[in-house]
């Protein structure tokens, strides 16, 4: 069974195989029917270049094949090939827009790249725009850093706000996993594709700054892009309140907000709930309970990313707890009420798909219902239930006017997930095209959002 160092060294693990099959054809004698030797190409996750070069320059392949890398990136190539390595948009690995957009009956697209899929409608560089204007972007996650550079380099003056150090959004907490690295790249990436806009192009960037209404209407913007993120959600349960309940995400953010447990139940068996309960069996060396009120734990999840994951949380002893209903916590616990019906799928089989919605399986069994209250000791419970848009800036400013243009993108507009941001992405970058021309956002908001 693979470990978590399997996924450290992921990207080194395709060179190594091709190596394995190339010493084992040269061994052999193996050649084409031409009579040379048979070029092995290593591909897989081979999106960084200097491990590409690595892997030619030991003779360990005869070539290197790309592949999610390109759709993130089109012009790899191009930039490796000049030394901008830093300017190349990393593919992060969540395989939720290329191979799960196929599953949910979508096309082809990227996480990273908005443009992926979309090519017959948006231009590859960003038209000169016909009507400048002075633009606010409030928020540096993925979706404020594209639309803000996008803009920019439309010709618009641009002045892009974070209340942090940093652009990133969310993936600055979701990066706090050791397995996560592909979401630091790719947090390093926007923070320098910042930097390298506004070099260039009339983008001004406002790190540690908290904006208000009124803060913006002071500076008199002709367009305020609003890209607030998310704000996790708390279910309305006795006990939510007490010292010892904290969210995931400050979980991530804050690590030491787990040191003196010993016994910790997470609430939520989706993506953030099963990455926090490895972060604290696997990096924080807790004992563990996940429980989940669906049959399926990351059911969303891309089919190798979630069994890998739930892999994980079994070798460490994690005890997942499907159909599972959150009932009350105090001080020594959480009080559930599970289904204990042999008919609940067993959480830890992985080779069964999980099916989405829009897909009816007739040969799926029923599950009946045979529930029972049960105790779980917890010394910390970590909340992991989901996240509600946070558009409560947005609303403010259309409630007093403060701009002619008011736009609300990405977390804030509709919260989906990981595989959400190429639509989000997509959207955005759509509303820096369309920046040069006045919009009554409110009456098209909706049929804008559903553009892809």
């Amino acid at each position: 069974m693979a470990s978590p160092s399997a996924i450290l060294d992921a990207p080194w693990l395709f060179p190594a195989r091709a190596k394995l099959v190339k010493d084992f054809f040269f061994q052999s004698n193996i050649r084409s029917n031409t009579g040379l030797p048979v070029p092995v190409v290593a591909v897989g996750k081979l999106n960084y270049p200097d491990l590409a070069e690595a892997a030619l320059r030991d003779g360990m392949c005869d070539m290197i094949m790309l592949a999610r890398p390109l759709l993130a990136d089109p012009y790899w190539p191009q930039k490796a090939f000049s030394g901008r390595t830093s300017e190349i948009a990393p593919c992060i690995g969540d395989q939720e827009a290329c191979i799960n957009e196929f599953i949910h009956g979508g096309h082809l697209q990227c996480a990273v790249n908005p443009r992926a899929g979309f090519e017959d409608a948006m231009e590859a560089e960003p038209a000169i725009a016909s009507r400048l204007k002075k633009v606010a972007v409030v928020g540096a996650g993925p979706a404020g850093v594209i639309c803000a550079c996008t803009a920019a380099k439309r010709g618009h003056e641009v002045t892009i706000f974070e209340r942090f150090e940093r652009a990133g959004g969310c993936l600055i907490p979701g990066m706090a996993l050791k397995i996560k690295f592909d979401l630091a790249n790719y947090a390093d990436y926007l923070n320098s594709e910042l930097q390298r806009t506004a070099e260039k192009y009339p983008l001004i960037i406002r790190f540690k700054t908290e904006m208000t209404a009124e803060a913006l209407k002071e500076g008199k913007f002709e367009a305020i892009v609003i890209s607030a993120g998310a704000k996790p959600f708390s279910p309305p349960v006795e006990g939510i309140n007490l010292p010892h309940v904290v969210q995931a995400i400050d979980l991530f953010r804050n690590p030491s907000l787990a040191d003196k447990a010993n016994k910790v139940v997470v609430i939520g068996g989706g993506s953030g709930g099963c990455e926090a309960a490895y972060f604290l069996s696997w990096e924080k060396g807790k004992e563990v309970i996940v429980i989940e009120m669906l049959p399926y734990f990351m059911k969303d999840l891309c089919t190798a990313n979630r069994g890998y994951m739930i892999h994980f949380l079994e070798q460490k002893g994690v005890k997942l707890l499907n159909c599972t209903q959150l009932k009350a916590m105090d001080e020594k616990g959480v009080l559930v009420i599970r289904n204990l019906s042999p008919t609940v799928p067993d959480p830890y089989v992985t080779w069964e798909p999980v099916l989405p919605e829009n897909i009816e399986n007739p040969l799926a069994k029923p599950i009946r219902v045979k529930e029972e209250e049960m105790r779980l000791e917890a010394d910390l419970v970590v909340l992991a239930t989901g996240y509600i848009p946070d558009d409560s800036l947005y609303e403010q400013c259309l409630k007093e006017r403060i701009s002619p243009e008011i736009y609300n993108i990405g977390d804030s507009f509709s919260r989906g997930g990981q595989g959400w941001i190429c639509h989000r992405k997509n959207t955005l970058s759509t509303l820096a095209f369309r920046l040069s021309r006045p919009l009554f956002w409110r009456t098209i908001q909706k049929n804008l959002f559903r553009l892809y």
